[in-house]
């Protein structure tokens, strides 16, 4: 058999019968349960060197419906305090990018005085209320804390990282980083919210679904512009940039990027996010939108807008 991880999901994907894929999938959660029992049973490995990189299979535990009571106790309580202590600024082990804990307790993190109050008007989807703490957090962490409440999400960016609370499964992806995108609303409001502090730019959802961004650098310096385009991406020591190389990043996130300068000497900008939802996609072709993609774009969009304004 060809144990290449590849090699599996095409089978399962392709050819596998239910019966089949049943048998094999009880066979990793069988296994996967003796590698959490086995790292538990040894506090300092899995609080120093747990088993599995990061402690991903919380991760997977957790968006797959498991309670509280289903995962391994010690391992996600130290999860948990390495959040808090992120929080705080305190050293830990790894940065915790992309990692889910329940909502409950990342409430008791950022809002302690508030947090089960708070907790159950999200529950609720009582806004108002939720609204009034949101605030008043604000207020104290002024340009620290800004947030985004919508209908399935709340977007919550502290210390220039972004936490993302799903709230009908009350759970929360924490340092959203590399985690992959794959709701089209999460996708918008992402990108809103990222560009809120770039002027003259606009985010718009297509008939087809999908997002389109466009940005405009207003009376741009032509020959910053004109030196931009033309500087090859290995002579970088003076520009720190070049548009061969950003061009690259472009194309990567999207398969459909316009650029131009109009009449009025305005560099136009357009790329569209599209929502990728096939979950073979790393094996099969690009893989979906993640916050880091959207974070590179406007960096080369900040870029552009403070190259032209020096």
């Amino acid at each position: 058999m060809n144990t290449d991880p590849r090699a599996i999901i095409d089978f399962l994907l392709k050819y596998g019968s239910k019966k089949q894929n049943s048998e094999l999938l009880k066979k990793f959660a069988g296994d996967i349960d003796s590698l959490c029992n086995r790292c538990q049973q040894d506090r300092i490995q899995c609080s120093i060197t747990p088993l599995c990189s990061r402690r991903y299979l919380l991760k997977l535990r957790i968006k797959s419906g498991a309670k509280l009571e289903d995962l391994p106790k010690f391992c996600y309580r130290q999860l948990v305090n390495m959040i808090a202590r992120f929080k705080e600024k305190k050293r830990t082990l790894y940065k915790p990018r992309d990692a889910y804990i329940f909502l409950l307790d990342f409430l008791a993190i950022f809002f302690p005085k508030h947090y089960r109050a708070l907790f159950k008007s999200l529950s609720f989807r009582n806004y108002e209320e939720s609204i009034d703490v949101l605030e008043n957090f604000r207020k104290k962490n002024k340009d620290d804390f800004r947030y985004l409440l919508k209908e399935k999400h709340l977007l919550i960016e502290f210390n220039d990282n972004l936490y993302i609370v799903f709230l009908k499964e009350l759970y929360v992806c924490c340092i959203l980083r590399h985690e992959p995108l794959y709701d089209i609303d999460l996708l918008e409001d992402v990108i809103l919210f990222l560009s809120t502090n770039i002027p003259d730019i606009v985010v718009e959802r297509t008939r087809e679904n999908s997002i389109d961004v466009w940005f405009r650098v207003r009376n741009s310096d032509q020959a910053v512009l004109e030196r931009y385009f033309s500087l090859k991406s290995e002579d970088l020591k003076e520009f720190n940039r070049s548009f061969e190389k950003d061009i690259g990043t472009l194309t990567e996130i999207s398969d459909d990027v316009r650029f131009g300068i109009d009449e009025s000497n305005n560099f136009n900008l357009k790329l569209n996010f599209k929502l990728k939802t096939n979950l073979n996609d790393q094996f099969a072709g690009k893989e979906p939108t993640k916050t880091s993609d959207i974070k590179r774009v406007f960096d080369i969009f900040n870029y552009l807008i403070n190259k032209t304004e020096d």
